[in-house]
């Protein structure tokens, strides 16, 4: 199979996984809860490990603790979904906060005016994606990491579906 077909397919496996997530949010946030917190755990443990062997003194303290607390996150994710999903639903919210408002801040620094309102205009959909978000909780936490990970598989698997009907004029 050619490169740009690999690329396509990839990207039709995406656009599906991401249906399917938007169809059934719920079992795809407890997905990415597992796999936040599996990756926590792991995180966890290597950096407790390495602050043991490699560190001295204080860092090796600091770096100890540091290590348990992210081993402990990740195990209180994948053992009470619920804080994990509330957790990761509130950091999303962060996220789209703080995204917001640095693309205002930097939307009303434009001089381009259709770039300036395109911007301003992001900025403002990404604040009120996070009052929707926080206002929602905590019942929102059980389906918004879902529905944000289908957007991200569609997306993606859009992207990549683009790229490479983009490769194939190109003759890649």
């Amino acid at each position: 199979m050619t490169h740009w077909k690999q690329v396509v397919v990839v990207g039709v496996l995406a656009i599906l996984a991401g249906l399917v997530a938007l169809i059934f949010p719920l079992p795809a946030s407890l997905t990415l809860n597992a796999f936040v917190g599996a990756g926590l755990v792991v995180a966890g443990l290597v950096g407790l490990l390495g602050a043991l062997r490699l560190a001295e003194g204080s860092d090796r303290i600091w770096g100890a603790l540091l290590g348990l607390a992210v081993l402990a996150l990740g195990a209180i994710m994948l053992f009470n979904p619920i804080a994990g999903l509330q957790t990761l639903t509130f950091v999303f919210a962060v996220g789209f906060l703080a995204s917001g408002l640095l693309k205002l801040m930097l939307g009303w620094r434009l001089d381009v005016p259709a770039w300036k309102w395109s911007l301003v205009l992001s900025g403002v959909i990404s604040i009120l994606l996070a009052v929707m978000i926080v206002t929602g909780l905590p019942s929102s936490a059980i389906v918004v990491p879902g529905i944000l990970l289908a957007v991200e598989l569609l997306t993606y698997g859009w992207g990549l579906v683009l790229l490479g009907l983009a490769w194939k004029e190109r003759g890649q």
